[in-house]
């Protein structure tokens, strides 16, 4: 049971039967896992959810406005990730997608302004 939570947990997307299948054997029932799982996760700030055909840890609704409040606080307005600009963010895109990349490798994608952009970024507070 740890290992399918833990799996669903470090997941960036819905988790599907086919992928916990494989952590746990096919003769696993993946069905009552999840619902051992849900009981333990009651009464906690998040719950296990069945989205785009598969499972994700996702937050309970009553917690909405502590989470918005907490991270409109923290970012933006004051010089945070939220001020980026549209070039700063598709040159962050770019060496999120084609990691590891060199300067040289951004300038072919975005010309000399890529190293002021990276200037730029390296200066935003996070």
């Amino acid at each position: 049971m740890n290992r399918v939570e833990a799996t669903i947990f470090a997941a960036g997307e819905p988790v599907g039967r086919e992928t916990l299948a494989r952590v746990v054997g096919k003769s696993c029932s993946i069905d009552l896992l999840i619902d051992d799982i849900r009981e333990e996760l009651r009464g906690r700030p998040y719950d296990l959810v069945a989205v785009a055909g598969g499972w994700k840890h996702l937050t309970r609704p009553a917690y909405a406005d502590a989470i918005r409040s907490a991270f409109d606080t923290a970012v933006g307005g004051g010089g945070g990730a939220g001020d980026l600009t549209q070039s700063e963010v598709l040159v962050l895109m770019c060496i999120a997608y084609f990691q590891p990349i060199t300067r040289a490798e951004l300038s072919s994608f975005f010309g000399k302004r890529s190293v002021a952009i990276l200037l730029v970024i390296c200066a935003v507070p996070v």
